[in-house]
């Protein structure tokens, strides 16, 4: 993970760079943090994210986000229910051609996503890419404050080999809501 930190902060910073020039930027097109809480599959999950400025004609951003998840499966040896957590971090590219209305904006993100396990369910870290819908709500024209919701897949190949029968997780449809603030 370290290998990607450095790369995502200096393209976060030339995009800060690039968009100090432009003083008459909207407050929807800066710097944003946003807080979410979503689900993959039945393991629902809570993050933060941070978005680049936008840049090629506002209509392009970049956006690193990262997720805590809790997975529940059967553990027949125990004749019960048992939790296990991951991560998972996402990379990508948020594209959105306009603003349908002033304070709506319809966009699609995609990118890479990491997904480091908790030893309970799998040894091996895992990658696969994940794509969104997203649908954003500014409370005013001016305003720093928006809310979302997304809807999408995650497609990662984790296997939770650890557990007593292996399975699959971190993959299928994926839903999230939150919050985000422009900075």
């Amino acid at each position: 993970m370290k290998k990607f930190t450095l790369p995502l902060l200096l393209l976060l910073l030339a995009a800060a760079a690039a968009s100090a020039q432009e003083s008459e930027r909207l407050p929807h097109q800066r710097f944003a943090l946003g807080f979410e809480f979503g689900a993959v599959q039945a393991d629902p999950q809570f993050g933060a994210n941070l978005t680049s400025p936008y840049f090629w004609h506002n209509a392009l951003a970049l956006r690193a986000s990262a997720r805590l998840a809790e997975h529940q499966y059967d553990d027949l040896t125990s004749m019960r229910s048992q939790t296990a957590n991951y991560q998972l971090y996402k990379l990508g590219f948020v594209a959105t051609s306009y603003s349908l209305a002033p304070l709506f904006r319809f966009y699609g993100e995609a990118g890479v996503a990491f997904l480091l396990p908790d030893k309970e369910l799998s040894k091996e870290k895992s990658i696969g890419g994940y794509g969104h819908l997203g649908f954003e709500f500014f409370l005013r024209i001016d305003s720093s404050a928006s809310y979302f919701i997304e809807l999408g897949t995650v497609a990662v190949d984790a296997i939770a080999e650890e557990a007593l029968f292996p399975h699959r997780y971190c993959s299928g449809f994926s839903i999230s809501i939150g919050v985000r603030y422009y900075l």
